[in-house]
């Protein structure tokens, strides 16, 4: 164990959804070191997501992914002493950060490739025990033996953040309405049900008197207009909003339907529950949703996982693993959360 009044630093530079993941650990360590400093380096790109992190005392931003950004997060924290240093992240670039600055105890994630290869090559249940990865961040705790509590909603949106999307919901003329969150993007193409799937989906879910909020980055702008098919019910919020303004959407909203992306952890971090549509990844790679009341929605098949990340295009150009789950299965597990959620929760939930 560690004083209370320490200083510790975290690195892991992305990616969005692997930094939400990160959040139970980062809850512990404030639990049971609350007078410590915590200190995370990430990509600037994220800056947003920890303007909802209360956990977290100061950040240091990569502005450049390259060698000279390396360099110049090195000689910017070199100066400092540091009792703990965690690398959660286990990549050559920040286990080259960690090996440049001080620290009384360094300690990095484990990782287990050779299980997800052994997977993915052929297509074998992976041996031992199957580890989220929230539970992998959560080994680091476990070894400084650290006992992780129950870490409750782990973003706290802001009150100026709220007042900003609510404004929003106002112009667009649907505040107070029941609201339904699709993310139809990916970062790979191969990991996106249909977008057809999704605008018959939205489409269905607007007919029952539901506002449809559709969210994602500016790329996927384009993507959410087509789905949104001119139907005043389904709103376009793409590229519109920052990461933690998203996240405030995604706690009024009732539910989140969406592919195997960083939507889905957000939505988890809030309590707000999700149908997960997964293709070529499984469950067993850790990233799957952890909240009772998701469900997760996939169809066995020989060829899955094809790809430790979903990134690898299908052998058989089919993307049957996707196009095979049908919008009815999808309706099914929205109404089915629809149903189980208490009137009087936030937002509807």
């Amino acid at each position: 164990m560690f004083a209370d009044n320490s200083r510790i630093l975290v690195i892991r530079f992305s990616s969005l959804g692997d930094l939400v993941l990160m959040l139970p650990m980062l809850r512990t360590l404030r639990i049971s070191h609350p007078s410590s400093i915590i200190e995370v380096v990430t990509k600037s790109k994220f800056a947003d997501l920890f303007k909802s992190v209360p956990d977290v005392d100061r950040l240091h931003l990569l502005k450049e992914e390259n060698v000279t950004g390396l360099l110049r997060m090195a000689s910017l924290l070199r100066g400092h002493k540091y009792d703990l240093l965690i690398d959660a992240h286990n990549v050559i670039r920040s286990r080259a950060l960690s090996l440049m600055l001080k620290a009384d105890r360094k300690v990095r994630l484990r990782k287990d490739h050779m299980k997800k290869i052994r997977l993915i090559k052929g297509h074998r249940p992976m041996a031992g025990r199957f580890i989220s990865q929230i539970d992998r961040y959560l080994e680091i705790t476990d070894s400084l033996d650290i006992p992780h509590p129950d870490s409750g909603t782990l973003l706290e949106i802001s009150e100026e953040t709220s007042t900003t999307v609510l404004e929003i919901l106002d112009r667009k003329g649907i505040r107070g309405r029941d609201l339904v969150a699709i993310a139809p993007g990916a970062r790979w193409p191969s990991k996106r049900w249909p977008e057809e799937s999704f605008g018959r989906v939205a489409n269905y879910i607007a007919g029952k008197g539901f506002c449809v909020l559709l969210v994602g980055n500016m790329e996927e702008r384009e993507l959410c207009e087509r789905i949104r098919m001119d139907n005043p019910l389904v709103i376009n919020l793409a590229g519109s909003l920052k990461i933690h303004e998203t996240t405030a959407a995604l706690e009024v909203s009732r539910c989140l339907i969406t592919n195997d992306s960083a939507p889905m952890h957000l939505a988890e971090a809030v309590d707000t529950p999700v149908v997960a549509i997964f293709g070529p990844t499984v469950r067993e790679f850790g990233f799957s949703p952890h909240l009772p009341r998701s469900i997760l929605l996939d169809k066995t098949m020989e060829c899955r996982p094809c790809s430790r990340n979903g990134a690898a295009s299908c052998r058989y150009d089919t993307l049957e693993c996707l196009t095979s789950i049908d919008c009815e299965r999808v309706l099914e597990s929205v109404m089915k959360i629809l149903d189980d959620l208490p009137e009087n929760m936030p937002g509807g939930k």
